[in-house]
């Protein structure tokens, strides 16, 4: 048993060797300019992570606990955005969708996975933006405005997590040590 824990644990490390590596971060102004001037050298931390598979039932409970909201994605957007919900006890460091889009009567128009990396610490909320399946700007989400002018067809989607990617709380930490 321990054997296959410290197995785990190394290759979760090194899927996340890469990350270690010191990047430029740019800080923007109030002015919205992004300032050479406050660029500055961050080292990242290597974060002890679990991946949890939503297929697996035992995990029902946080699958539960994170929740999507407030989808958008306007006529002429090539992006599209909405919020990520965390009411569990751990920190959300990315997550795996499958994003299924529809006419209003049902008829599918795409479906897709994304991966996204974000950073939802436990009882907050994020809003997260993926580039669009609509390459040629002719649909808008339902909820969203309707264009002024033109053709375009509302959609609706739904969004189904795949996976994951948690921070692991260590047993010292859990065992009040």
């Amino acid at each position: 048993m321990k054997t296959r824990q410290i197995l785990i644990l190394l290759l979760t490390l090194l899927c996340f060797a890469p990350m270690s590596e010191a990047k430029r971060v740019s800080t923007k102004q109030k002015t919205g300019r992004t300032a050479s001037r406050n660029t500055k050298k961050v080292k990242s931390i290597p974060l002890d992570t679990i991946c949890i598979e939503c297929t697996d039932s035992a995990n029902g409970d946080l699958i539960n606990m994170i929740r999507f909201a407030g989808f958008d994605k306007k006529t002429n957007s090539t992006r599209e955005s909405f919020f990520i919900s965390n009411s569990s006890a751990h920190t959300l460091h990315g997550i795996v969708l499958n994003l299924t889009y529809t006419t209003l009567d049902g008829r599918e128009l795409h479906s897709r996975d994304v991966e996204i990396k974000c950073l939802v610490p436990p009882g907050t909320s994020r809003n997260v933006t993926v580039p669009s399946w609509d390459t040629q700007k002719s649909f808008y989400y339902h909820h969203s405005d309707p264009p002024r002018k033109g053709t375009s067809t509302p959609f609706e989607v739904t969004i189904i997590p795949h996976r994951f990617t948690i921070e692991r709380v260590p047993d010292n930490i859990k065992n009040g040590k």
